[in-house]
């Protein structure tokens, strides 16, 4: 599957591993790479610091950054574990990305199940659809920032797709802006 990709991408040292970290150590960010202009397929390189053999990176990829409200966006996250090692993880997913703005702050339905999963060494590639829509409705009416479920597709404005872990496994990249239009 070839996109004209979106992407950014996070590189930290393996010893900052998020549950891997001793306290009062924190993962530190070694780049950031911003992905090629609209038609082009990108191909981020990973840098590692100095000193350091072993890398983790994470790379969000969108097929656009464009989405009608109510459709969706597919895209990739693109894992590339040089640790040496799998990295462990409990759950019913790895990841979910959802589009959240300065009013619109979902948070991922993780189901309470505790799976064992597994990054492999090596790179990975998890698929991903965004909606543009909402993830709930309340029946009686809106709730917070919850619409009633008349309500389908998000707003037209500008959004921010981000990922989310049920359990911090991986260093996430930075969020990708995307325009939801009407």
């Amino acid at each position: 599957m070839r996109f004209a990709w979106s992407c950014l991408v996070v590189v930290v040292a393996a010893a900052g591993v998020a549950g891997c970290a001793s306290a009062g150590h924190r993962a530190s960010v070694i780049g950031v790479e911003h992905g090629p202009a609209k038609g082009e397929t990108s191909s981020p390189t990973t840098t590692e610091q100095p000193g350091h053999a072993a890398s983790l990176s994470t790379l969000l990829e969108l097929s656009a950054t464009t989405v009608t409200s109510g459709g969706t966006i597919r895209g990739q996250i693109t894992v590339d574990n040089g640790t040496g090692r799998p990295i462990p993880a409990n759950g019913c997913a790895l990841f979910a990305v959802e589009l959240n703005s300065n009013t619109y702050h979902p948070e991922p339905n993780w189901t309470a199940c505790l799976d064992p999963i597994s990054i492999p060494t090596g790179v990975s590639h998890y698929p991903i659809t965004i909606n543009a829509s909402y993830d709930g409705c309340y029946p009686n009416g809106p709730v917070g920032t919850i619409p009633a479920c008349s309500a389908s597709g998000l707003p037209p404005g500008l959004y921010r797709a981000t990922i989310y872990q049920g359990t911090q496994v991986v260093p996430p990249p930075s969020p990708i802006a995307v325009t939801v239009t009407p």
